[in-house]
């Protein structure tokens, strides 16, 4: 279940190398999880995305920068949902870190996006604040700006989210 044993028949039974993602696969079901877990993976998230400030800083190139300038123009011209749009984006900022536990990780946020997507749906949208602190003004922080300028931007993003009921007990 574990994905800790590979059975082949030349070379019998071994142990091999633990990856978490797949075991995390197995138990990472949205229909057995209750809201407050989904609200806690996605509080994760955004704990995760503040803190890998450092990580895309280490490791941003002006090639990083570029596709994500290009990703941001062809979502508007393109016929991609919101969502696909921010995971996409979002996604990149993970690839960004090099970080392969981090980016295994990522991959199973579509949960979350999931999730606040319901949320959105049972508020009136016009009533949530908008984002202070867009896609671009991100890029634009990471090619000219600084670790801390970056981690309070990626805050001020998710900001709206905070003013939401279930984030208030």
């Amino acid at each position: 279940m574990l994905g800790l044993i590979s059975s082949n028949k030349k070379n019998g039974i071994r142990l091999i190398k633990f990856n978490l993602f797949p075991a995390l696969e197995r138990v990472l079901d949205p229909t057995v999880m209750d809201t407050a877990m989904l609200h806690e993976l996605f509080e994760l998230r955004i704990m995760l995305e503040i803190g890998m400030a450092n990580a895309l800083f280490r490791n941003v190139n002006q090639q990083h920068i570029l596709e994500l300038k290009e990703m941001i123009a062809s979502y508007e011209s393109s016929n991609k949902t919101k969502i696909e749009h921010e995971i996409n984006f979002h996604s990149y900022l993970y690839k960004i870190t090099n970080n392969e536990t981090l980016q295994g990780f990522q991959k199973y946020l579509k949960i979350v996006f999931d999730y606040v997507l319901d949320i959105e749906s049972q508020i009136d949208i016009k009533n949530m604040p908008q984002k202070k602190v867009n896609h671009i003004d991100l890029v634009k922080c990471l090619e000219n700006g600084t670790v801390e300028k970056f981690r309070q931007m990626m805050h001020d993003h998710f900001s709206p989210y905070f003013t939401l009921e279930i984030f208030q007990k």
